[in-house]
């Protein structure tokens, strides 16, 4: 196993727990609701009780699943509470703020048609954004709703927020620039990390031992 690997796999455990060494901030409109951070459960109040003025997270290759939770006009003085269809943000930022733009939903018609064509953008504020791609979860924002294994099924597939996504867009990146096959170390990194958040915890101990066995 080499050097960097080792480095790659410690550093990805770092990251499963809380950690402070983060240099990319996200500000947040007021009715969003985050859900999945890099494949960990972002500890969201099913009530919408828990809105944060910003999301701090470390540099590099980040993914935020997220809703709109607000209270908007059902009909004529009647109002409702409504909560859109997870959506997906991947990224790659450095030592940057950010800030996820949305339109505003006033009525439960207009977020009927934003669940139907969801538009949001994530804005650079200060430093820049190297990789961007947006999505939407094929679950329902409802209660007791799995959104981990909803993201880790979307990482999966061919949608293009997803890692399986990214890994192949550098592929070609690399074949263009390089005319072979070799993904940059920084890129491979980047992706090991986001692939071992995206595991169980019985996962993610399992490849640990795995791989603290095998460090040679």
């Amino acid at each position: 196993m080499t050097v960097n690997l080792k480095s790659a796999i410690i550093l990805g455990a770092c990251l499963a727990s809380t950690s402070t060494l983060a240099d990319v901030v996200i500000d947040l409109p007021k009715d969003v609701q985050i859900l999945v951070v890099n494949g960990e459960d972002a500890g969201y109040s099913s009530f919408g009780f828990d809105y944060k003025e910003n999301l701090t997270l470390n540099d590099g290759l980040n993914q935020v699943v997220f809703r709109v939770s607000k209270v908007v006009i059902e009909s004529g003085n009647k109002s409702t509470k409504f909560k859109s269809k997870p959506l997906v943000a991947t990224f790659d930022s450095q030592n940057s703020n950010l800030a996820i733009t949305l339109p505003n939903i006033k009525n439960l018609q207009s977020g009927y048609d934003f669940d139907s064509d969801p538009s949001f953008d994530l804005v650079v504020k200060k430093g820049q954004l190297d990789y961007f791609e947006k999505g939407q979860l094929r679950t329902l924002s409802t209660f007791g709703a799995d959104f981990v294994q909803a993201t880790e099924n979307f990482n999966k597939s061919s949608e293009k927020a997803s890692v399986a996504n990214f890994s192949q867009q550098q592929v070609v990146t690399e074949v263009k620039r390089e005319g072979n096959v070799k993904i940059a170390q920084s890129t491979s990194d980047d992706q090991l990390k986001l692939l071992f958040l995206n595991k169980t915890p019985q996962e993610k101990q399992d490849f640990l031992s795995w791989a603290i066995q095998n460090m040679k």
